[in-house]
């Protein structure tokens, strides 16, 4: 094990030369060394490999046969299809006019055959390690600049909150994007140098005292507690209302005081955070359950979200952030939406709101086949009726399109319903019974449709 190893992260390589020896030899080290690792013997296979999977880095050989690409060809395709993905020439006619074109278009290193393992180790680290910090600071920016989509009537009000220091309550339905609200008002405020730090309340319940105020012995030995650590920046509690007594209590000092003492200590230190709050409109109505001066400094500011289902005009917005978040993570140069993708993704109730919907955009690319997501790429109760709207509807009787709009129309609505037929029959108007053998009865009737 080199001395390096032990530091670097494993990750995913792909192998492109056109000798089957060597890439059997170069998948054996590798894999010694921790890593995943996939070969490809041809330019073709390595593009249908490279398109259909994701890789941390490549080790390209520069040389293949007369009649196929060579490297430099296929390094220009490779940075058009995943341009952060460092890649790591290799040859045994290696010149410095080639080691230097091969840099120039991309290369992230350029190693002669027969090379030393432990050079190409030391370079597969560092690129690995350079790819990791681009890939980080590339998502920070985005997150922190673009990631943030809100009706201009409401972007206007979060960026009035940022000119103060005030406490707001963020409430609504798990996953409506009160986080989302807190950074936005963050990174739009004076504090945006600082951190912008997510504390639950499950976490919080869970810390001593010495662990979040810090301590202070007679002999002057301090140690920061979390709260020292939040100073100059912005701190979001999540879910604030399963926070126990003790902590709103501490809360209650802190807002009180403006400042804190160690544990041990004999000094108070100036506290300089924001804190923004989320929570589920429940709490509004359960005062008698909490601190009176915390449940009434928590609420005196207060901005309720609605759930996406009732935020229509925002879908689009978010679908396209989280697939810009989601494809530089995943170093996808390009994404597109298959025909009625953005219609079926409109048209969803998502009753997991914005949590729901980037699960499922991750998920839909882990199985998208080249750059384009298509409906067999989501759950059926989120595509199933508008997959089915490809087949040609207009080959049937009028007797046969309707029973076949019935089926999908009343089977979606059992899907988007979690398959609770009590639920989806109010939603369509119709006895539950009456559902559950309409359904039945389609489908046994109109096998040959479905």
């Amino acid at each position: 094990m080199t001395e390096y190893s032990e530091e670097k992260s494993h990750g995913r390589i792909l192998v492109i030369d056109d000798e089957r020896e060597i890439c059997r030899s170069l998948k054996g080290v590798l894999s010694d060394e921790g890593y995943q690792v996939d070969t490809a013997l041809t330019p073709l296979e390595a593009l249908k490999k490279i398109e259909a999977d994701v890789y941390d880095l490549v080790l390209l050989d520069i040389w293949f046969g007369k009649d196929s690409w060579d490297g430099v060809h296929l390094l220009d395709r490779l940075k058009q299809i995943a341009p952060l993905v460092p890649i790591i020439m290799i040859s045994g006619h290696g010149t410095l006019e080639l080691a230097v074109q091969a840099m120039k278009k991309g290369a992230y290193d350029f190693i002669e055959k027969p090379f030393e393992i432990e050079r190409l180790l030391l370079s597969i680290a560092r690129a690995l390690e350079n790819f990791r910090l681009c890939s980080k600071n590339i998502f920070k920016d985005l997150k922190e600049k673009e990631l943030f989509f809100f009706p201009m009537e409401l972007d206007l009000k979060l960026k009035k909150a940022a000119l103060t220091d005030s406490r707001m309550l963020f409430t609504g339905e798990s996953g409506t994007g009160k986080c989302f609200l807190a950074h936005r008002i963050h990174w739009s405020s004076v504090r945006t140098k600082g951190a912008f730090v997510v504390l639950s309340a499950f976490d919080l319940n869970g810390l001593t005292e010495e662990e979040f105020f810090g301590t202070e012995n007679r002999e002057g030995v301090q140690k920061v507690g979390l709260l020292e650590r939040l100073q100059n920046g912005t701190c979001f509690l999540k879910n604030v209302h399963q926070l126990n007594d003790v902590f709103q209590s501490y809360f209650e000092r802190l807002w009180d005081k403006g400042a804190f003492m160690r544990v041990g200590g004999q000094k108070w230190i100036p506290l300089n955070v924001r804190f923004l709050a989320g929570s589920t409109e429940l709490f509004l109505t359960q005062r008698h359950n909490f601190r009176k001066e915390f449940y009434d400094r928590i609420t005196a500011n207060v901005y309720g979200l609605n759930p996406l289902r009732e935020r229509q005009d925002e879908i689009t917005l978010w679908v396209e952030t989280f697939l810009k978040e989601l494809s530089y993570k995943a170093c996808l140069s390009r994404v597109s939406l298959g025909p009625n993708v953005l219609r079926a993704l409109q048209v969803y109730d998502w009753p997991g709101n914005l949590t729901e919907m980037r699960n499922l955009l991750e998920n839909a690319l882990l199985r998208m086949q080249g750059h384009e997501l298509t409906l067999s790429c989501f759950p059926r109760e989120v595509g199933g009726f508008f997959a089915s709207i490809q087949k040609d509807i207009f080959s049937l009787s009028l007797q046969e399109a309707r029973a076949w709009f019935e089926y999908y129309y009343l089977s979606s609505q059992l899907a988007v319903s979690k398959g609770n037929v009590s639920s989806a029959a109010r939603k369509v108007g119709m006895e539950r019974s009456a559902l559950h053998r309409k359904i039945k009865y389609l489908k046994e009737r109109n096998q040959s449709l479905f």
